[in-house]
């Protein structure tokens, strides 16, 4: 399991800063940190079209019962969650840490939901461009909610 880790953060971290980079082409934070949800979560979609063997041995795996994640593995996926929690911050400049940490495990989640049914076409059968947008929207809609006034 540590080594399929590895691999997605290996792939996923030069994306995650690709998408910082292409997120950060002007605007104001609020926008940026939109912009950055999206490439995010359109990064993710890629990860997962792209290495789609990869991708289900994370979420495929199971630990016997009564055992819990190393340490180290805890510690990689709140390195990678960081990437959410970041923007988060810019549209929810009050939250708390410990809400900010559940609320990107919760946008994570929705993104995943739509990632997941949308490659295995669970629900409807949508070419991957129209997936990407559909997921856009959804994180978009989700990024501009948060906003606080």
């Amino acid at each position: 399991m540590i080594g399929v880790t590895q691999v997605w953060i290996s792939i996923t971290v030069p994306m995650a800063r690709q998408a910082l980079i292409q997120a950060e082409a002007g605007g104001s934070r609020r926008t940026i940190a939109n912009r950055t949800l999206i490439a995010l979560a359109n990064g993710y979609l890629d990860f997962a079209a792209e290495h789609g063997g990869h991708w289900h041995a994370l979420f495929d795996f199971r630990l016997p019962d009564g055992q819990d994640l190393p340490e180290d593995h805890l510690c990689q996926q709140d390195a990678l969650f960081q990437h959410l929690e970041a923007p988060l911050a810019v549209l929810q400049p009050g939250l708390p840490l410990s809400e900010k940490s559940l609320l990107a495990r919760s946008l994570f989640s929705a993104a995943h939901g739509m990632v997941l049914l949308g490659l295995e076409g669970k629900l409807v059968q949508l070419p991957l461009p129209y997936l990407r947008e559909q997921v856009a929207l959804v994180v978009s809609a989700m990024g501009r909610g948060l906003e606080t006034p």
